[in-house]
């Protein structure tokens, strides 16, 4: 009974102890400006970010390791979505499949993952589409 009360109360704060401190504004040099803002809220041991990008698009990722349905799109189908907090990091993975028609013609895989430094931010994105991987690529944004 001791051991259950003391693995339910550090679960938690273990959870949050992984999850960066990304709440801010920044500046990124390959999107020609500001990434926009990201906006961190903590309940319950689960970190929500809210990312507003400068071009109007917003994104909510919740890092509780949990994997989500979202909705179809033109082009593709069976779209999920999971994001968890390790090492310091957020790990962003998306899972669809290509389709023509609503016919399937195969998997696309896509992984960001977002670091925090003590300047800013480093965003490593990379993915498989179709069977070929896309190459990583790397993004440094600076903290405003």
């Amino acid at each position: 009974m001791k051991w259950t009360l003391l693995v339910g109360i550090l679960l938690p704060m273990t959870s949050f102890a992984l999850c960066p401190d990304l709440a801010g504004s920044y500046s990124c040099l390959s999107r020609q400006g500001k990434l926009g803002e990201i906006i961190q809220k903590e309940k319950r041991g689960v970190t929500t970010y809210q990312i507003k990008m400068s071009d109007g698009q917003d994104f909510e990722y919740i890092a509780d390791g949990n994997l989500r349905d979202l909705p179809d799109t033109p082009g593709m189908v069976d779209n999920t979505l999971k994001v968890d907090c390790f090492e310091n990091k957020i790990e962003v993975e998306t899972n669809s499949n290509a389709a023509d028609k609503k016919k399937v013609v195969g998997p696309v895989s896509y992984q960001q993952i977002f670091e925090a430094l003590d300047d800013g931010l480093l965003i490593k994105t990379s993915g498989n589409f179709l069977g070929s991987a896309i190459p990583e690529e790397q993004e440094k944004c600076i903290r405003l």
